[in-house]
């Protein structure tokens, strides 16, 4: 029946290629991912200065979870840290402190003088905090929904220099929403109702609305399936740990139709259109749940 459809065997681990980074490495050749990453981020933010620092790993005491130290060495800027997210964090202290510069939402003041300041004493920044997390399910409807790779990638950058380690990645979801349904059976005109318009998203994915403002065309959801993949490389790049989407039960209409004997439980309506707010859920507890559960998990040997 359908839980069999949703096999390993049947490529639906391959759907989920949204939220894995195959073999798009953007490191360079002997130098390690993080520090590579940091590099980057200085090429596109000091193109003019990125011979000026200097970037090293180093491990981290078991009293803290990130760590960062910065000090002048000859006419370089040693920077050291536990993470390229500890890596830019400390360049992001160089730059505010020393160099009266900030990068920001609202534009960059990146003004470093020549010679460039020295840190003559090691300065040292440490949390001890294992989980910075950033964004909320509203924002990739608000404001993300409607961003390119050159916004993300300044998006990745701040986030990396204010310590972010643990971002909310929900971009592309329905890609992988849409493979998974149509594996059990459902068609393009069940989803067609389904799936919301792109700033409704987060309603859509809360189990809220079914179909309000959409449909969401193929291009769009295989347009954002890629940029997630640009995403979370550079993310994982930094080392930080993507939070990804599950299955919480929201499910289309059609699949009360197509598997009669399902627990599925029909909502009641709460604002708008009332047949848009009449969500579907199905029950957790059961083996269709189950597989579109695992159907949506990231298999171990491509973690």
């Amino acid at each position: 029946m359908g839980t069999s459809r949703l096999t390993v065997d049947n490529g639906l681990w391959l759907l989920f290629g949204l939220v894995v980074t195959l073999s798009l490495s953007t490191a360079v050749e002997g130098v390690d991912p993080q520090i590579a990453a940091v590099q980057g981020l200085i090429g596109r933010l000091l193109p003019q200065h990125t011979n000026l620092f200097q970037l090293s790993l180093i491990p981290k005491p078991a009293s803290v979870q990130d760590v960062y130290e910065v000090v002048s060495v000859g006419d370089k800027v040693s920077i050291s840290g536990s993470s390229g997210v500890a890596l830019a964090s400390g360049l992001n202290w160089y730059l505010k402190y020393k160099c009266n510069s900030s990068v920001s939402w609202l534009g960059n003041n990146l003004n470093i003088p020549t010679p460039a300041p020295v840190v003559r004493q090691v300065h040292r920044g440490q949390t001890t905090l294992q989980y910075r997390y950033y964004f909320n399910v509203c924002t990739f409807g608000y404001s993300t929904v409607w961003w390119n790779w050159q916004r993300w990638e300044q998006e990745i950058d701040w986030m990396a220099l204010n310590g972010v380690n643990m971002p909310l990645a929900f971009t592309g979801q329905e890609y992988v929403w849409q493979k998974t349904f149509e594996a059990l059976g459902l068609t393009a005109q069940d989803l067609t109702t389904f799936f919301s318009g792109p700033a409704f998203l987060p309603w859509q994915r809360m189990g809220n609305l079914d179909g309000w403002m959409g449909p969401l065309t193929t291009n769009w959801m295989e347009t954002h399936m890629r940029l997630q993949k640009q995403i979370l490389e550079r993310e994982r790049a930094f080392g930080m740990m993507p939070v990804l989407p599950g299955f919480a039960g929201h499910v289309p209409a059609a699949m009360a139709t197509r598997y009669p004997k399902a627990n599925i439980t029909h909502l009641a309506p709460w604002v708008l259109s009332l047949s848009l707010s009449l969500s579907l859920s199905l029950s957790l507890s059961l083996p269709l749940s189950l597989a579109l559960s695992v159907s949506l998990s990231v298999p171990p040997h491509l973690i």
